[in-house]
């Protein structure tokens, strides 16, 4: 009622408030209602129904205990008891639990040999690998996922080490691992100078059949798996590598955008750009062509049809034995990497050439007929191939312009793709840029200012980053930022116009302006075409007074249109050469009430 309004005093104000006393449930009867709940939330990917309820499987049974006391509820046709089961077949009946006791839960159940604590089960899984490797001379470095996914595989973990013919080592080392790692979720023995042993381990969960029964089991398994394998690498190799491009005419690229064998056209012409502006020789050239080629002629064999995680890896291979170069062969393999932003990069310039195409050629398709990520949506792994490219610019320092690469690329889709794509590419890398040199720890401001300056050249990103941050905290800063800043800002947007016409400078300063730009800007944008930022910082920082005294005695928005039209043309072509490192305008600084 209006009788319990109160009026308090705050740090922000009076506030009318009321006050309502909610008398306080025993916690079992709390529990007795939000326990099903919580059941009932928990979600999975994909579920099971059974008895009108949801779960990834059947719930057999339920415990729930507070203290020593039975929460009662009901979930379905289930109620919980104090009785849980352990292993399905090395325990024996039902496990009374009295209490709500962890540590007793899981001693409890270690007795009916399930281990609950998946990270000591985790550990224990590494202890026996490790040893069984150490035993054989091998590397004891484990695959970590494999090591996750097993773990929540078993319940009480025990190794069974088996074996596989001699004969299939013949195999790629790659395709023997996969076929132990991936489809069956063995430890490979892994030498340290390179090579495989023909042996494996497996985690069982238990072995209630008979350690030699399981061991007989997994080994037939593999050695199907295996058998298969060498077959495909047989009748794989019955043709050259250069003879299955053709077929790539029957795969399909995209619905919208051709065949494999449409984009390997693309990718062709991309390589030859891009190694010739990067500045590769003649002959290397025609190897950045030929394993662009090449590049997704093993998509159509049957090993990667059977392992298509292998694709790259088998074409490098079949290149090789069908007696293509070196180079190439390593391209081709490596024209994939960098496969997420934690993978290694292409160890040779050529496979940086190829994948650069590849990525870049899949983008701009994708945007070109609308299929531009969404939010957490991105089906086609855009973003992934976007900092793959940025990586790969960045870590081998490629002097590749990124908007004409783009521009070249959406050239050769033609009519396919949809006018203005180039920028959207553009601003998605840009977007891309900003992300990760903010997770990089530059400030954002920073960060803003040198990409606005423009972000062509990706390799030489960092470092003016470095730059303008350091010269942000210099104690020069405050004295020649308002002078640049100000360059920046009377040039109304969309201004590009930096044609100056020397007669038409009329006033002494504009002149003096002038000629003090005439003598700086050749060697500033020298240092800054041999990535020698910092001292290109400087040597523009010259202009700092006859800006400033350019801006003191000379209108630059004069009634007369050539005369204002050649004044900003003068502060345009100022503000194009500060640019090559950043636009100053975007730096924040505290009390600059402008922004």
């Amino acid at each position: 009622s209006v009788d319990q309004l109160q009026i308090v005093q705050t740090d922000r104000g009076e506030y009318v408030c009321v006050k309502k006393i909610e008398g306080g449930r025993p916690t079992i009867e709390i529990l007795r209602e939000e326990l099903p709940k919580l059941i009932s939330s928990i979600s999975f990917p994909k579920t099971m129904r059974w008895d009108g309820m949801r779960f990834a499987r059947p719930i057999r049974w339920i415990v729930a205990l507070l203290g020593e006391d039975l929460i009662d509820f009901a979930f379905g046709n289930l109620r919980p008891s104090r009785y849980t089961r352990g292993h399905r077949s090395l325990s024996e009946g039902p496990v009374r639990l009295e209490g709500a006791s962890l540590d007793a839960y899981k001693e409890a159940l270690r007795s009916a040999r399930v281990i609950v604590d998946h990270r000591e089960r985790e550990n224990l899984i590494r202890e026996q690998v490790t040893e069984l490797l150490r035993r054989e001379g091998c590397s004891t470095e484990i695959d970590e996922e494999l090591l996750e996914e097993v773990n929540f595989l078993v319940e009480y973990p025990q190794p069974v080490v088996g074996e596989f013919s001699k004969s299939h080592l013949i195999l790629p080392e790659e395709v023997l691992i996969t076929a132990m790692e991936r489809d069956q979720r063995y430890f490979p023995f892994k030498r340290p100078d390179g090579g495989l042993l023909p042996k494996f381990i497996a985690i069982s969960n238990g072995t209630v059949d008979g350690y030699e029964n399981v061991k007989r089991g997994n080994e037939r398994v593999l050695s199907a798996r295996l058998d298969d394998a060498e077959f495909f690498w047989r009748e794989d190799q019955k043709t050259p590598l250069a003879d299955k491009v053709e077929l790539l005419k029957g795969v399909v690229f995209h619905e919208r955008l051709g065949s494999l064998y449409d984009k390997v056209e693309r990718l062709k012409s991309l390589a030859l750009y891009i190694a010739g502006e990067i500045g590769l020789e003649e002959e290397e050239l025609e190897m950045a062509v030929r394993a662009a080629e090449l590049c997704k002629a093993d998509l159509v064999t049957q090993m990667v049809w059977e392992f298509p995680e292998l694709q790259g890896i088998m074409g490098g291979y079949y290149a090789r034995n069908s007696g293509e170069p070196e180079e190439v062969a390593v391209a081709i393999r490596e024209h994939y990497k960098p496969y997420s932003s934690e993978d290694s990069l292409p160890s040779t310039t050529l496979g940086a050439v190829v994948s650069i195409a590849d990525k870049i050629d899949t983008i701009v398709g994708h945007f070109g007929v609308g299929e531009a990520p969404t939010g957490s949506q991105d089906p086609h792994g855009l973003r992934r191939s976007a900092i793959g490219v940025i990586r790969i610019l960045r870590g081998m320092r490629l002097s590749l312009e990124l908007g004409g690469l783009i521009s070249y690329a959406s050239s050769l889709y033609g009519e396919l793709v949809e006018e203005g794509t180039p920028e959207a590419v553009m601003r998605f890398f840009r977007d891309r840029l900003f992300n990760m040199f903010v997770d990089e720890g530059f400030e954002h401001d920073v960060v803003e200012a040198v990409l606005a300056g423009g972000f062509d050249l990706v390799h030489t990103l960092e470092e003016r980053m470095r730059v303008v941050s350091r010269f942000k905290s210099s104690e020069s800063f405050d004295k020649i930022y308002p002078s640049f800043n100000r360059t920046f800002r009377i040039i109304p947007k969309g201004w590009e116009d930096s044609r100056v016409e020397e007669e038409l400078l009329r006033e002494p300063a504009e002149k003096r302006l002038y000629e003090e730009l005439l003598r700086v800007e050749p060697e500033a944008l020298m240092l800054c075409d041999k990535e020698r930022f910092e001292e290109a910082l400087w040597k523009m920082a010259e202009l700092k007074e006859p800006i400033d005294t350019f801006f003191d005695e000379v209108l630059v928005m004069a009634e007369e249109e050539e005369l204002r039209r050649n004044r900003l043309a003068l502060l345009k072509r100022m503000t194009n050469m500060f640019c090559r490192i950043a636009d100053f305008s975007k730096l924040v600084i505290p009390g600059d009430e402008r922004r």
